[in-house]
């Protein structure tokens, strides 16, 4: 009775039996979600170029974000944490809606592409709506109030409420205790995660000058620079051109990193050269 078998928030009428989920990845909201990200993965590389770390870098981490919050609140054992795993999801759903409403009126998708991705996105987010609907009845039912019986102690039963009493007490206090420290896991596992993103986009600003800098002088090299977050010092990303083909940015805050490698191409006889990429991943 008290097992969380996690269920898919939508149910199909071709069976009366529940089917188990062993994995988020058997969760049907999940598929859909990360099929969508690799389809707009795919379009936004055909954006303009000044849009690749812009616009296509924006939807393609909230694409991304959407079953990546689904997969992370999955193994952790709280429901309210996995709760929170799927509001978060929720919202990169929005994001990434208006993320596509922009390259829509932009013209980098027609209208029927914009409006099927719309239709996905909304039926996953009723789906995302009943299994949060089904976790939040099992998270109010998983523990039945119990009934407490009146006494009328006499000497003994003092010695053993007393004794019950401290245990009680006891208890509780282990109880505070570990919550405080899952309430500090939580934090830095949030912490991380925000840094994650932000030191991405110091990379991605380290790429954009290494362009911008390749247009007006093919023979760049690199460098670095600073971008302006309200996270303190340490703000800093590092750029290095080598071989004539390759970028490397490292995004800084602290002592989180990421790095960028993009290969390039660069042609022209005279400023501004036009700098095409052709790759890039993430490390």
């Amino acid at each position: 009775m008290g097992e969380d078998n996690r269920w898919e928030g939508k149910r199909t009428n071709t069976s009366k039996e529940e089917m188990k989920i062993e994995s988020y990845e058997d969760l049907e909201v999940y598929k859909r979600l990360f099929e969508l990200h690799l389809e707009i993965h795919k379009l936004s590389l055909a954006f303009p170029r000044f849009e690749l770390y812009e616009l296509g870098s924006q939807i393609r981490r909230s694409s991304n974000s959407a079953p990546a919050n689904l997969a992370e609140g999955w193994n952790n054992k709280h429901t309210n944490i996995y709760l929170e795993g799927i509001n978060r999801a929720l919202g990169e759903i929005q994001e990434t809606k208006h993320h596509l409403r922009v390259a829509f009126r932009k013209e980098y998708l027609d209208k029927i592409k914009h409006k099927d991705f719309k239709n996905r996105y909304e039926e996953c987010s009723r789906m995302l709506r009943g299994l949060e609907k089904s976790l939040g009845v099992k998270k109010m039912t998983q523990y039945p109030e119990s009934n407490t019986q009146h006494l009328t102690p006499n000497t003994q039963q003092r010695g053993i409420a007393l004794v019950l009493a401290l245990f009680v007490l006891l208890f509780m206090t282990l109880l505070v205790v570990v919550s405080l420290d899952m309430s500090t896991t939580d934090q830095q596992i949030a912490t991380n995660q925000i840094r994650d993103v932000q030191t991405t986009y110091i990379a991605d600003a380290g790429v954009e000058w290494a362009v911008y800098q390749l247009r007006q002088d093919d023979t760049y090299s690199g460098t670095g620079g600073a971008v302006e977050f309200p996270t303190g010092s340490g703000n800093m990303y590092n750029v290095t051109v080598s071989g004539g083909d390759t970028i490397t940015s490292t995004g800084t805050i602290g002592s989180f990193t990421r790095t960028l490698e993009v290969e390039y191409s660069l042609t022209g006889s005279a400023v501004p050269y036009t700098v095409k990429i052709t790759t890039w991943k993430e490390q």
